[in-house]
């Protein structure tokens, strides 16, 4: 990839809902949900599901986050399923200057553990390798005092060309935080 910058950041919202409810939305690694919330991202369209499967999802034990992310493999009888995995495409149209855009197609996965509040994505944008831009998100969803709702947390990690840095870090943050606070009007 060439010489290369990160970045991270992270939002949360609490959402007005039981865990149980937001969890089948929010955190569930299925075909449907994954669409749902990914067709929230502001900038987001043409969200195209391409298959999901089971896989063996390795964590640490420590708090979840771009930092130790997991390794997600296709299950085997060596490492059995205990989670699943939705493969995907999309498309961003990022705002450029001037009322210009440009659209950015992207491939990835979501992976989630069939038990627990957290799940995994893996994103990359290839535009001929001249700006491929690599994004690790990982979330999680905690019930709230009482039960009656939820706390969903986000963590964005994205690795650009250096030259692209201020621009993809300004895009990518204006977004995250729409999209993450968008996240509510999904049980209107």
């Amino acid at each position: 990839m060439g010489t290369t910058t990160k970045f991270t950041h992270s939002a949360s919202v609490q959402i007005p809902h039981p865990y149980p409810r937001a969890s089948d939305l929010l955190i569930a690694a299925t075909a449907p949900s994954v669409k749902t919330v990914m067709e929230k991202i502001p900038i987001a369209s043409d969200v195209d599901i391409k298959s999901t499967e089971p896989v063996h999802i390795s964590t640490s034990s420590s708090t979840p986050s771009t930092s130790n992310f997991p390794t997600v493999t296709t299950a085997t009888a060596e490492l059995p399923a205990n989670g699943h995995r939705v493969h995907f495409i999309y498309v961003e149209t990022v705002p450029l200057a001037l009322g210009l855009t440009s659209k950015v197609h992207l491939t990835g996965w979501y992976a989630a553990p069939d038990a627990g509040g957290e799940g995994y994505y893996s994103i990359l944008a290839e535009e001929g390798g001249f700006a491929e831009t690599r994004v690790k998100k990982v979330k999680t969803l905690k019930e709230t005092e009482g039960g009656a709702g939820a706390e969903f947390w986000e963590e964005l990690e994205v690795e650009c060309k250096w030259f692209l840095e201020w621009f993809s870090e300004k895009t990518a943050i204006d977004t995250h935080k729409k999209f993450v606070a968008s996240l509510p009007e999904l049980f209107e």
